[in-house]
């Protein structure tokens, strides 16, 4: 009954030692929120039981990555981390270095959002927009107004459209003053 006990044991320590560790462990295991990859942001790529492709990559500005042993470049910008892992999947596959590869694509950092807050705040502030970030978020961030804030105030377009219309807004909002 002993040997029985003592083969029962070494197997399952045999088989525990196998085990798989996830494969998001595997490249980083930031996660974040599921949103659009732009330039510049950093995604881990986990290929299943091919560590040699399993990496942390950089999106380039012209927005592709590259993983080892791949011959192109394959095209991250404006795809969700769950399409990028079929991209990659699929030109694994037409590359001919793996059969059927398993892909995990998970956020490790996004730097292709970034919103600042600053005037008349206590702390001005640079920081990247992960999930929904609100224009209360965003006000929030720099804790609050200054103690005591200007007279004039003036607001910032994103597009380079609204930036005459912020220009003249501005303006006239310090003449009033």
């Amino acid at each position: 009954m002993y040997r029985v006990w003592a083969g029962l044991f070494a197997i399952a320590m045999t088989a525990g030692a196998q085990t798989r560790v996830p494969a998001s462990a595997e490249a980083g295991g930031a996660n974040l929120p599921a949103q659009r990859i732009g330039a510049n942001d950093l995604v881990a790529v986990s290929v299943y039981d091919a560590p040699e492709f399993s990496r942390s990559v950089r999106v380039s500005p012209d927005g592709t990555i590259r993983l080892p042993m791949m011959k192109r470049r394959v095209k991250a910008v404006g795809l969700l981390p769950s399409e990028l892992e079929a991209t990659l999947g699929e030109a694994l596959r037409a590359e001919q270095l793996l059969v059927e590869p398993v892909v995990t694509v998970t956020m490790a950092e996004y730097h292709s959002r970034p919103i600042s807050v600053m005037g008349a705040v206590r702390r001005p502030i640079t920081f990247q927009a992960a999930g929904g970030v609100t224009l209360l978020d965003a006000l929030a961030a720099p804790k609050g107004s200054a103690p005591t804030p200007g007279r004039r105030s003036c607001s910032a377009g994103a597009s380079r459209a609204r930036e005459t219309h912020r220009r003249r807004w501005c303006s006239a909002s310090r003449s009033r003053s």
